[in-house]
């Protein structure tokens, strides 16, 4: 092999190894793009909820827990109906106060009740419809917790 072999075999492996290199980078940014999104804009997931059985006037209901702002922000908003098996939303707030409730973004009327540390029902609102909003609902008594359970009509 002579120098000029030499350094075009050089070259040829230097341009594989950018190639190499480019191809890598592409892939990247096409793994993410998401295919359902197409403009590929950024969406809100909602947050995952634990499950917790609770028992308030004697009945028991298998509720999500909303514990955190990001869950009691999106609560039960956007939801044609809960899943199978899930009686309601609890809201766990830090604090006793008179926690304002909305319907933003909700799909079905809704009880709200709330309760005191030891889940005794200090305040209630029955068949509260999406339509209300963007009134908010409130407890003169200040509640711990906040459970909403569909309307039974």
């Amino acid at each position: 092999m002579n120098t000029k072999d030499i350094l075009s075999s050089k070259k040829t492996e230097h341009w594989l190894i950018i190639g190499i290199i480019v191809a890598f980078v592409v892939s990247l940014g096409l793994s993410a793009v998401n295919p359902n999104n197409p403009d590929n804009i950024t969406t809100q997931t909602k947050p995952e909820y634990e499950t917790r059985l609770i028992t308030v006037e004697d009945t028991s209901y298998t509720v999500l827990v909303a514990d955190t702002n990001q869950k009691r922000i999106t609560g039960l908003s956007n939801r044609a109906i809960l899943p199978d098996q899930i009686d309601g939303m609890l809201f766990i707030f830090d604090e006793p106060a008179s926690h304002g409730i909305w319907m933003k973004d909700m799909n079905f009327t809704i009880d709200i009740l709330w309760l005191d540390t030891d889940f005794t029902v200090v305040h209630r609102e029955n068949s509260i419809s999406p339509d209300t909003f963007p009134q908010s609902f409130s407890s003169p008594i200040p509640a711990l917790y906040v459970l909403e359970l569909p309307s039974i009509k």
